[in-house]
């Protein structure tokens, strides 16, 4: 039981909160030339706290984007070509289906909440899945160190392409 609760306490340890691109140095002013240089790109790591203590910051961590080693893209590969056309159709047809999804809810009013019970079951199990087996965490390396990072739960700005351009990927570290 103390190797099982140890595994349980030690599950938030060294996991990535927040990964944000800023300036370094946006706010220097050259007093020579009477602009502003070109500001150099920093990205921010910011990790979550292990134990709720108040009155304690997370920790962030600032480096380059070359100093962050991804292992495979977090981006999905491009799907096949699909014309304008194509596009408009499976959005017309997913708009059809929420319809009728949103009708069916509004009809059948006493059946609802087992409906949606049995999806918040459903969404606890994979939660309860996800804290014993880490399943859905990336090990991403900062400064030579490693940390997890959550891909299946978290969102990301442009499908994750962003971070994609921005780190170097690595097959193994």
């Amino acid at each position: 039981m103390a190797a099982f609760g140890t595994w349980l306490i030690l599950g938030p340890a060294r996991l990535i909160k927040t990964i944000t691109a800023i300036p370094k140095n946006a706010n220097a002013i050259s007093t020579a030339m009477g602009k502003a240089p070109t500001p150099e790109l920093q990205i921010e790591v910011e990790l979550r706290k292990m134990f709720p203590l108040p009155f304690f910051p997370a920790r962030k961590l600032y480096v380059k984007p070359e100093e962050i080693i991804l292992p495979f893209p977090i981006a999905p590969p491009p799907a096949k070509n699909l014309t304008p056309a194509d596009l408009r159709q499976i959005r017309l047809e997913e708009e059809e289906e929420k319809r009728k999804y949103r009708e069916y809810d509004n009809n059948h009013i006493m059946t609802r909440p087992f409906r949606y019970a049995s999806q918040e079951f459903f969404l606890l199990f994979k939660a309860i899945g996800r804290t014993w087996h880490r399943e859905g965490f990336v090990k991403v390396g900062v400064k030579g160190s490693n940390y997890k990072m959550d891909v299946t739960g978290g969102w990301a700005l442009d499908g994750g392409r962003a971070l994609d351009r921005l780190v170097k990927l690595k097959s193994s570290f």
